[in-house]
């Protein structure tokens, strides 16, 4: 029933190395927790509660403003990696130009928060619709524009990449 010296290292040498072990194991789920707590909010909208329970009208404009019919083919002129000029060919549902609208494009980085902007667009020519703005990062934006026109709006949505 005596231990020989050789099995009590043998022992001691396999507790060490499953305290490192698990303790390694600990210290890389620690860190990997602190970063996804303090990298990201996880929240995809402020009010999700409140626009659950308006999904209904949702819908219903989204079925109005397909009814509209407006088309609108929206371009980008990149002047630097930074700088661009949106532009947005807007018409109605037979073809026709729609003067008079107001217009503004929310800029959305898809990659990170806190880099979205709003910026009106201003009718530059009958039925053209234009800005030119300074985003804070190259890369992918997704830009969605809101037309109004009267009591009617309507959505347009591009992806924009200024690397390219």
């Amino acid at each position: 029933m005596t231990e020989t010296l050789a099995s009590k290292e043998y022992k001691k040498k396999f507790i060490i190395a499953l305290a490192i072990f698990w303790g390694a194991i600990f210290i890389s789920n620690g860190i990997f927790v602190y970063y996804a707590n303090t990298s990201w909010t996880g929240l995809t909208s402020q009010h999700a509660y409140d626009e659950g329970l308006a999904y209904n009208k949702t819908l219903a404009a989204k079925q109005k403003m397909l009814k509209l019919g407006w088309q609108g083919k929206i371009s980008f002129d990149n002047k630097s990696l930074t700088k661009t000029v949106i532009s947005i060919n807007l018409k109605n549902k037979q073809n026709k130009i729609i003067t008079g609208a107001t217009l503004q494009a929310k800029l959305v980085r898809p990659t990170r928060e806190g880099f979205d902007k709003t910026i009106p667009l201003k009718e530059v020519t009958k039925g053209v619709y234009s800005a030119e703005t300074n985003l804070p990062l190259a890369g992918l934006w997704d830009v969605i524009i809101m037309a109004k026109y009267g009591d009617d709006t309507s959505f347009f949505q591009k992806r924009l990449n200024t690397a390219s």
